[in-house]
């Protein structure tokens, strides 16, 4: 049998971590047929190495949702991303308008977009906009040697939309369901006669109601972007974006009695919702600016750097069933966040590249800072209020919402703000809560 001649298949692998600065480099060679498969499609991803490598050649399991997908399944929030990927468990909550719920290989996960770490501490959630993305990673396993601190699941890696060389441009109009209205627009291409300067622009507003009663969402987003070509060495993409979230937020979580759970006075409808609409309210606005630094010192030696810096105020105020009290009364909690998060985050990276007869070595050394800073004011009163969900059968819809919260006015020399028929403490930062208030409510029977 002759022998089969060689032929170099590029695999590169490089790690790097936080400070302090390590540096790996692997030397991989393979021998195959003469006869090799093509494919009129390469995915091309930095998420697994931190270096633009092939999915193919990627030793790291890294699953990819392209802009295509994300239009053809017409993906409205993050979550819904990897609906159809093994190993990620999404909106296991149901769609939840202010958070998004994943796990990966059954742990949490860290988020990322472009590469830099997207800070989700709490009730503070940055909430990326799908239709400004042009992809999505999910990194399973552990990721810590290259991007820092994080769970053992994997990270999310979610990619923005940058300038394109050729012209192109959409208007994006969009009904459905649940009050869903949508206006997006997204055009690109060179500024002037010359592609050295190259421009992108998304904007973006849609409103739909939740998928409990009550509750809606309404958002505006626009990102715009620019890359700019100094010399042939160096190019420069800034990329801005900012985004307003107004809503009433949705708490899908239902007590196991009269959902899973049968009881003889019926069922309560999935859509029903146990929490407060004419108070509750969820406003945010992020906004963020950053860019990414590219050069080439030689053949060999290039240099990159990816810095951001945003900021997410937040006003929120949430009610929801805790737990049964007796058979008749649903302990309810709440939830009060009025603050903001800032964070800074640089990462700083050295890629070499060169090769041999029979085979192509990188070599990557990074340094990575992180910052995040939160301040506000918070409150969780649990049970902070009984909710008379029947006096004989079970309540499965409500009619008119009765208040039972305090105003979260400020009040250090005065007496405390209230809403009628509550009683309240007052409690050491200065805010009024609900305590022990009982409202009843008429009942309305679910067969």
């Amino acid at each position: 049998m002759p022998r089969l001649p060689f032929v170099r298949r590029p695999l590169a692998r490089s790690i790097s971590a936080l400070i302090p600065v390590t540096a790996v480099l692997f030397c991989a060679s393979a021998y195959a047929q003469e006869e090799s498969a093509s494919n009129d499609t390469v995915v091309v991803t930095a998420t697994a190495l931190k270096v633009d490598t092939p999915l193919v050649e990627t030793p790291r399991p890294v699953s990819s949702v392209d802009r295509e997908e994300l239009e053809t399944r017409n993906v409205q929030q993050l979550d819904e991303t990897f609906r159809y990927r093994a190993g990620v468990l999404s909106g296991h909550y149901g769609s939840d308008n202010n958070t998004d719920w994943f796990k990966v290989r059954g742990f949490d996960q860290s988020t990322y977009q472009d590469g830099l770490r997207i800070y989700r501490e709490g009730f503070y959630q940055w909430l990326p906009e799908p239709y400004g993305l042009e992809r999505v990673d999910v990194f399973k396993g552990p990721s810590s040697i290259l991007y820092g601190e994080a769970p053992p699941g994997g990270l999310i890696n979610a990619v923005s939309k940058r300038p394109t060389d050729t012209p192109q441009g959409e208007v994006n109009l969009q009904l459905g369901n649940r009050n869903h209205r949508q206006v997006g627009i997204d055009t690109s291409g060179p500024v002037g006669e010359s592609d050295d300067i190259r421009y992108r622009l998304v904007g973006l507003y849609k409103e739909r109601d939740g998928d409990l009663n009550a509750t809606d969402n309404e958002r505006y987003y626009f990102a715009p972007s620019l890359a700019v070509d100094f010399s042939d060495d160096t190019t420069v993409t800034f990329l801005a974006s900012v985004q307003k979230d107004d809503g009433v937020p949705v708490n899908p979580f239902k007590l196991p009695y009269g959902t899973v759970e049968n009881t003889p006075f019926g069922r309560v409808d999935p859509q029903t919702n146990l929490s407060e609409p004419g108070y509750d309210k969820d406003e945010r606005t992020q906004w963020a600016l950053g860019y990414e630094l590219r050069h080439n010192f030689n053949d060999t030696w290039r240099f990159e750097q990816d810095l951001r810096y945003s900021e997410l105020d937040l006003e929120l105020r949430s009610t929801y069933a805790f737990f049964m009290a007796d058979e008749r009364q649903a302990a309810r909690g709440h939830v009060y966040r009025d603050g903001s998060i800032d964070s800074w985050t640089v990462d700083n990276r050295m890629v070499g590249t060169w090769y041999t007869d029979r085979t192509e070595n990188t070599l990557l050394l990074g340094a990575d800072y992180q910052n995040l800073g939160v301040s506000g004011q918070e409150a969780d009163p649990f049970p902070s209020a009984t909710l008379s969900i029947s006096s004989t059968p079970l309540m499965a819809t409500l009619p008119r919402w009765a208040r039972m919260i305090c105003s979260p006015a400020k009040s250090t020399k005065s007496k405390p703000a209230c809403m009628p028929k509550t009683s309240c403490v007052l409690t050491t930062d200065g805010y009024c809560w609900a305590a022990c208030a009982t409202i009843r409510l008429k009942p309305i029977i679910v067969t």
